[in-house]
């Protein structure tokens, strides 16, 4: 494109309309133009000098073109938004323009409906089913395409900018009882209005929303303001009228005054005649006094009506105080319902506290009891212990003896003796083993109180979860009835406004019949009804300031109030999340390490012990084995028969004490065995309960991880929030300063037509009326915000708790109804 442009000069009216693409394309473009603003008192004046009698035009060094679209693309030619070197690309970029033009031609007939009621219920209507429909053809037409960026070509063009200006229009609520939240729905139309809305032209130009600002907050406004100033210019012109017309009647009234003077001079002979002309007089004068007091009765109802427009005008405003007063106390009951909750909330807490001390309590119990039952167990150890001990003195008495008797047989005692000494090492090696074990099993049982312990503090987190939801949907259902409240106010509110703008029609047609009723001879009941009306016009200006003093502190109030329970929604929120946050992690933390640590080192102890009792049992059986083999080979030999006949019987005793030890030593291998086959079982079922505790710490990890994801994702939603409370309150400021404004401009309106006070009163009430509507819609969709913002929190918690529950419930059915504890309880060591 070339650095030279020619000499542009755009002329439109002070609105975007249909000259916002044409201006923003050129602010894009940096096309340099004269944008030549047409006011509504020059357009009569312009409209036959053009060439359809139509704007937009565009004058292009001196020649004079018409026709918006044909416009939009030699504007999008010089900014190189119109790719008119691509036919198909042409083409795609006018059938997007033409499709919005559709959407701009469905608001055509509601445009031009003079009744305000029909134009509403039209524009509500398209605002129900054409409008969202068109644009969400628009939005597929829009996502069809295969552009990377958010433009609808591979670059900007024009149909992105008339994207940006149909968005602009609804966006704006320059359609009136159009919802502004239709392109919401919509992500490829919205990225293309966020990515124009912030183009540095545009933003150097126009600002945000790229629009004039003056003239598109006022222009529904203005539109009002027009039709107000035709019917004052109107009422203007007709008491001109009527001023000249008594003029006239007061100069051949004179007239006649100096002709009858005359003929009294002239005449005085016919006095009687005179005397009848006066008794006519006297009855046109009778006829004038009837007149005057016909006037001054009307005047008099005008008044009494005034009245009772003042009187209803308080009663709406004690209605509207006492609907404001329901909510007031409405929210104090639904926070005393929620201080009696948590006092209840309070008292369930100390209720499970007492029973989880109890439970504490007998579990010590049978705790105690355990440990003396192993306490028996020891002692009776000891006993056997002792018994051997003496066994094994017995026995080395007996040996002695045999001795002196029978030296003939040392060999068999020596190795008599041999046996027992290794079946004495062999018992203190299964008394060490049998040490080992108990303490194996006292240190399962510790992992088990410790894995109970941790169970118990999830059921309370658990709890305390649950009961925080409860709260939360209990105050949502709070917030749906007020809500609801609020809703049938305003349905009152809007009925009563409907019967009183009835009542003003009915009186402008009345004053209209008053003032058509006035004859040309009343000059001096004229100037005493002007003094009336001035003073009446001070009492209402006092009054109206009054009231609009009055509307000011009840929105300051209703804004402080609002503002309060913002902030505290937002407080307790962010309150009630730090709290659950911080229990949470600190919770996982401490399970995390402390299970950690207690499965590590019960792995290493379990692993420990595993190799060194398995070492011991096969060093123990392979002894077992041999003393056994050697025995048996020594009895055999024992067969032999002796040859001292006097020492026959004592080798027969010897036998049987052999034979005996080893029975007794297969009965203590046999239960060694069984031991051993216990000792394994116990290993398996140890390594099962690892391999359990480590799934149970593997969910524990993921469900803290996916908490801290739902933590991040409501601070997110915190944030967004506390960004959307400040656009609604930019929005109310601006706002208030757009009827400051307003009522400026109707101030002076007034001071320029004094007479039309009581329209200019009613329409400033009208509008008080719908900033008051505005302000409680806007009240009402911040409250909806939060609803839902609760409604999501307490879903998140409703769903962490849910998942402890499952996570309960599939380590309790893994377990079986702790079956571990059943294991050690079958096993007892002899």
């Amino acid at each position: 494109m070339s650095g030279s442009f020619p000499t542009l000069k755009l002329w439109y009216f002070d609105v975007p309309a249909r000259a916002h693409v044409i201006r923003v394309a050129l602010a894009i473009g940096g096309v340099p133009f004269d944008d030549h603003v047409v006011s509504r008192e020059e357009w009569p004046a312009v409209k036959p000098s053009l060439p359809f009698e139509q704007m937009p035009v565009l004058e292009v060094d001196g020649h004079v073109f018409a026709q918006s679209h044909a416009i939009e693309r030699y504007v999008g030619r010089l900014a190189g938004l119109y790719p008119f070197e691509n036919a198909l690309e042409s083409l795609q970029v006018d059938e997007i323009v033409d499709a919005i033009e559709d959407i701009n031609q469905l608001f055509v007939p509601s445009r031009s409906e003079p009744d305000v009621a029909k134009k509403k219920a039209m524009r509500q209507a398209l605002g129900a089913t054409d409008v969202p429909k068109m644009f969400r053809l628009l939005e597929t037409r829009l996502q069809s395409s295969t552009a990377a960026g958010p433009w609808y070509l591979d670059k900007m063009s024009i149909a992105d900018v008339a994207v940006y200006a149909a968005v602009v229009m609804i966006k704006t609520g320059f359609t009136m009882h159009i919802p502004t939240t239709i392109c919401d729905q919509h992500p490829r139309m919205l990225a293309i209005y966020k990515a124009i809305d912030s183009h540095p032209n545009v933003v150097a130009r126009y600002g945000k929303a790229g629009i004039l600002p003056a003239a598109d907050l006022f222009y529904l406004v203005a539109q009002e303001r027009q039709a107000l100033v035709k019917d004052l210019e109107s009422m203007r012109l007709q008491l001109v009228r009527k001023d000249d017309q008594s003029k006239k009647n007061a100069a051949t009234a004179s007239a006649q005054m100096i002709a009858l003077k005359k003929e009294l001079s002239d005449m005085q002979s016919q006095r009687v005649l005179v005397e009848k002309e006066c008794d006519l007089y006297q009855q046109k004068c009778k006829d004038l006094t009837t007149l005057l007091e016909t006037s001054y009765d009307q005047h008099e109802e005008d008044q009494t009506k005034i009245v009772k427009l003042t009187e209803n005008l308080k009663r709406l405003k004690k209605k509207y105080d006492d609907g404001l007063d329901m909510a007031r106390k409405e929210a104090t009951i639904s926070v005393m319902n929620t201080h009696e909750e948590r006092k209840s909330l309070k008292v369930n807490a100390e209720r499970l506290r007492c029973k989880l001390n109890s439970e504490r309590k007998e579990w010590m119990d049978t705790k105690q009891s355990l440990l003396e039952s192993v306490d028996e167990h020891r002692a009776r150890t000891e006993c056997l212990e002792r018994e051997l001990r003496e066994a094994k003195l017995s026995e080395k008495s007996y040996r002695l003896g045999q001795e002196q008797l029978h030296a003939e047989i040392r060999s068999l005692k020596h190795d008599l003796a041999a046996a027992a000494t290794d079946c004495s090492l062999a018992k203190i090696a299964i008394e060490k083993y049998k040490s080992e074990i108990c303490r194996v099993v006292e240190e399962t049982r510790a992992q088990r109180d410790s894995d109970q312990m941790l169970l118990e503090r999830l059921h309370m987190a658990q709890e305390d979860a649950v009961m925080g939801w409860r709260s939360r949907t209990a105050l949502y259902h709070e917030n749906c009835t007020l809500k609801q409240n609020l809703y049938a106010a305003q349905q009152k509110y809007e009925a009563s406004s409907c019967v009183w703008d009835s009542s003003l029609v009915a009186k402008r047609k009345e004053e209209k019949a008053a003032s058509n009723m006035l004859t040309e001879e009343l000059s001096d009941v004229r100037r005493d009804t002007k003094r009336m009306s001035m003073a009446w016009e001070v009492q209402s200006v006092e009054q109206m300031q009054r009231l609009k003093r009055s509307h000011t502190e009840a929105i300051d109030l209703l804004k402080e109030r609002h503002g309060a329970e913002l902030l505290q929604l937002q407080v307790d929120s962010e309150r009630k999340l730090a709290k659950a946050e911080a229990a949470h992690r600190v919770m996982l933390d401490e399970l995390k390490s402390a299970h950690s640590d207690q499965v590590q080192a019960a792995r290493e102890i379990v692993e420990k012990q595993m190799h060194t009792a398995v070492n011991q049992v096969q060093v123990l059986c392979e002894a077992t084995q041999h003393k056994l083999l050697s025995v048996t080979k020594e009895v055999r030999l024992d067969d032999v028969p002796v040859r001292c006949p006097r020492h026959f019987t004592n080798p027969l005793l010897q036998k049987e004490g052999a034979e005996m030890q080893v029975h007794e030593l297969q009965l203590e291998m046999d239960a060694w065995r069984d031991k051993e086959k216990k000792l394994i079982q116990i290993m398996e079922h140890a390594q099962r309960m690892n391999a359990n505790v480590e799934e149970r710490h593997l969910s524990l990890e993921c469900k803290h991880l996916d908490a801290q994801k739902q933590v991040e994702e409501l601070t997110a939603s915190i944030k967004s929030l506390q960004s959307t409370i400040a656009n609604q309150r930019d929005l109310i400021d601006e706002l208030e300063r757009s009827r400051q404004a307003m009522a400026d401009a109707l101030r002076d309106l007034q001071s320029n037509n004094p007479k039309s006070s009581s329209a200019l009163h009613v329409n400033e009430l009208q509008t008080l009326l719908k900033q008051t509507n505005h302000h409680v819609s806007v009240l009402e969709r911040e409250k909806e915000r939060l609803a839902a913002l609760v409604d999501e929190q307490a879903v998140t918690i409703h769903e962490l708790t849910m998942q402890d529950d499952d996570g309960g419930s599939d380590t309790s059915a893994k377990h079986g109804g702790r079956p571990e504890v059943d294991k050690w309880n079958d096993l007892s060591f002899e």
